[in-house]
């Protein structure tokens, strides 16, 4: 446990790691007003009305946050790779699986924060940096509990009841769901551990670089 804690610096706001594309997206749609977002090829989300998001536009990846106080933490990222910006909105779940795909965590569930919209053509993000200026990318920070658990177990440390997912299942407000792996490969804490499948209370979808 202890070797768990050494180094902890962890990056939160920010996550990259297995892509996978979204099956459908949110309703709804956002109007942007005010000084058009140039993204990091120069593109603009100009003041006009932004469609939701579709299936191909969509891209998550998960990137390791790092544990800081008994918790863990890891970032699910939000992409729009199309060339066409898209909005996020509503509320999303998210729900740990096993290698088989059978869930062993809680189920949590969060709203989009904010406008929504994503920029296009958003390239993955690196490690320890925000998105470039203009690139408008989502994030949702999952937080767990790893370190204390039942007072009975283990002198009431919860390594013995440990959960780690094998990946993470996030399903849209219209009930489409992707699965994204519990594993960040260039992150320092590559993989989110939680005492007895327990999340933490969820925050909101919000900006990376809000």
């Amino acid at each position: 446990m202890a070797a768990r804690e050494l180094g902890a610096a962890g990056w939160i706001m920010g996550t990259a790691a297995a892509v996978a594309v979204v099956a459908g997206c949110s309703t709804g749609t956002t109007t942007v007003t005010g000084t058009p977002a140039p993204s990091a090829a120069g593109r603009a989300v100009t003041a006009r009305a932004v469609p939701p998001c579709t299936s191909g536009q969509l891209a998550l990846t998960y990137r390791g946050g790092g544990p800081s106080a008994g918790n863990d933490a890891g970032t699910i990222v939000f992409r729009d790779t199309s060339a066409a910006a898209c909005t996020l909105a509503g509320t999303f779940s998210v729900t740990g699986l096993d290698a088989k795909g059978v869930p062993d965590t809680a189920t949590i569930k969060a709203p989009v924060s904010g406008r929504g919209v994503l920029s296009p053509h958003a390239a993955p993000v690196p490690d320890g940096a925000n998105p470039p200026a203009g690139e408008l990318v989502y994030g949702w920070i999952l937080m767990a509990e790893y370190r204390d658990g039942p007072a009975n177990v283990d002198n009431g440390i919860c390594q013995p009841d440990w959960v780690i997912p094998a990946q993470w299942r996030v399903t849209l407000p219209d009930g489409a769901s992707i699965a994204v792996a519990n594993h960040d490969p260039d992150g320092l804490w590559r993989s989110l551990v939680t005492c007895k499948g327990e999340l933490d209370a969820p925050s909101s979808l919000t900006y990376l670089n809000s």
